[in-house]
């Protein structure tokens, strides 16, 4: 387990090869800075075991009832709560696990703590992941007000821009393909912020704002251009991250439309294609295919 961000000088930590994500959700945290999304590696499934991101006691579990459209997707959701044992006055929240665990259980990062749950809150392409919140332990289950999370890995030195959106189709399914772009030297898909190289972060367009990475301060106003092409300015700053509003041109692949979902990776990025109709039929394995924005 790697730590990749902290809150309320509470690390987090994220599988070496997983991922994270600040954006990439339409919910309420991911637009203030006050939830992150941690993945595991993208060979584990729903019902593998979901290892702690924080060290912590349990102090409360608690069962939300969700929709579920499909039978593969559960109606029940859980929260566990855990109390931080470097700042008792601090709880963590996490969210879409079947938990092992029971209350007053003491927790450490890498041990296990349920099994990753296919919630009725998700998208037909979500993957297994668990959500979490840095809270006030008297308010540790609402879903505003949460403290800033602040991302602390920083991103290579020899991170490149990206000229395009090419690379080799590596799973390819119903619901998402996974792309191994060509030229990629960093934690993920890089983009041009008002000249500095960031990572680029979120669902575009669908879920119609993303998220910048820097290793420096992020500038209110900045453009954001991803291979060129201008896709929005930051509208909302929060240290080395920055929100805005997605204004870009919908993204394409053989001239259909297409959904990008982008991601803060430990190691080897992918990109994920999303097609609008998961009916449609899937690109395949091995084949080279390019993303355009026009």
């Amino acid at each position: 387990m790697k730590s990749f961000a902290e809150g309320e000088g509470i690390p987090i930590f994220c599988h070496l090869n997983g991922r994270f994500s600040f954006f990439n959700s339409p919910y309420y945290a991911h637009h203030t800075f006050t939830g992150v999304d941690i993945y595991p590696p993208s060979d584990v499934w729903f019902g593998s075991p979901a290892l702690s991101p924080v060290d912590g006691e349990v102090i409360n579990i608690k069962t939300v009832r969700c929709s579920a459209d499909a039978l593969q997707y559960s109606n029940v959701d859980y929260v566990i709560v855990l109390k931080c044992l470097r700042n008792p006055r601090v709880a963590v929240k996490l969210l879409h696990v079947d938990p092992y665990v029971n209350i007053g259980d003491i927790v450490m990062v890498g041990d296990r703590i349920g099994a990753y749950l296919r919630s009725g809150f998700f998208h037909y392409w979500t993957d297994p992941h668990i959500h979490l919140e840095v809270r006030e332990v008297y308010d540790s289950l609402r879903a505003r007000g949460g403290h800033i999370i602040r991302r602390t890995m920083p991103i290579p030195e020899d991170a490149e821009l990206l000229q395009n959106l090419r690379g080799t189709v590596i799973a390819s399914g119903p619901e998402y393909a996974l792309i191994a772009l060509e030229s990629i030297a960093s934690n993920g898909v890089t983009v041009d912020v008002n000249g500095d190289i960031g990572v680029l972060e979120g669902g575009i367009p669908h879920y119609g704002f993303f998220g910048v990475h820097l290793n420096e301060e992020v500038t209110l106003g900045s453009p954001v251009k991803l291979c060129g092409v201008n896709i929005g300015f930051i509208e909302a700053v929060s240290g080395n991250m920055g929100i805005g509003k997605y204004t870009g041109p919908i993204p394409r692949i053989k001239g259909r439309k297409v959904r990008l979902s982008m991601y803060f990776y430990i190691n080897k990025p992918l990109l994920k294609l999303i097609p609008v109709d998961c009916k449609e039929p899937s690109i395949a394995v091995g084949e080279t295919v390019e993303i355009t924005l026009a």
